[in-house]
C-alpha cells in the first residue's frame, strides 16, 4: 500500500505534522511555564491524531493503542501530576531562565528542522514506508528540537550538571560500605 491510495489522510497526517512543528517550535520560543505545558497538550493530541490517521489507513490495531497510550499519558496523566506537585503560582507568573535568547533559539531550531530533512533524505531513498515522507522527518525534528529545547533553558543545565557534581563527587551510602576507604564518605 502507498500513501497515494489514501490521498485525504495523507493531507491530514501532513497537516497534522506541519502544526506538531509549529508546536515544538512555540515550545523553544515560549519563555512562561503555563504556556510551554499548553503547547505539550496541543503536541500531545496532535500525536494522538497522527496515530489514529496511520491506523485508519493502515489498518492497524496498534497504532490505535499507541494513540490511546498517548491521550492517557501525555495529555491527561503528566499534565495533572504536573498541576498536584507544582504549586499554581509557578504556572501564572513563572518565566523559564534561558541560556540563549528566543530570536538565536529560533534561527538554531529552524537550522536543527532542515538538519532533520537532510539526515533523513537518503533513509527516505532506502525505504518505501507508508507516510514515511511526513512522519520519519518530522520525527527527526521533533526529537533534535526536543533536545535543544531542554539545553537551552538555563534551570535543566544546571541541574543536570549539579546533579553530575553531586554523585561524582559523593558516592551514595550503599556504595561507601563496600568501598575499602569507607571512612571517608
Amino acid at each position: 500500500m502507498n500513501s497515494t491510495a489514501y490521498p485525504v489522510i495523507f493531507a491530514l497526517d501532513a497537516l497534522t505534522g506541519a502544526l506538531f512543528l509549529l508546536t515544538a517550535i512555540g515550545v523553544v520560543a515560549t519563555r512562561q511555564v503555563l504556556a510551554s505545558l499548553q503547547l505539550f497538550i496541543l503536541q500531545s493530541l496532535l500525536l494522538t491524531l497522527s496515530a489514529v490517521l496511520l491506523g485508519v489507513a493502515l489498518g492497524s490495531v496498534h497504532l490505535f493503542a499507541v494513540a490511546a497510550i498517548t491521550i492517557a499519558t501525555k495529555t491527561l496523566l503528566i499534565p495533572w501530576l504536573l498541576r498536584r506537585t507544582v504549586s499554581s503560582e509557578v504556572y501564572r507568573t513563572r518565566e523559564i531562565e534561558r541560556v540563549l535568547n528566543i530570536p538565536s533559539s529560533l534561527l538554531i531550531a529552524a537550522a536543527l528542522v532542515v538538519l532533520a530533512y537532510v539526515v533523513a533524505n537518503p533513509l527516505l531513498r532506502a525505504v518505501e514506508v507508508p507516510f514515511a515522507q511526513i512522519n520519519l522527518p518530522l520525527g527527526l525534528a521533533a526529537m533534535f528540537l526536543g533536545v535543544f529545547t531542554v539545553a537551552v533553558r538555563r534551570e535543566a543545565v544546571s541541574q543536570s550538571s549539579q546533579t553530575c557534581r553531586s554523585s561524582l563527587s559523593s558516592p551514595p551510602p550503599s556504595m561507601c560500605r563496600s568501598l575499602p576507604w569507607s571512612s571517608a564518605c
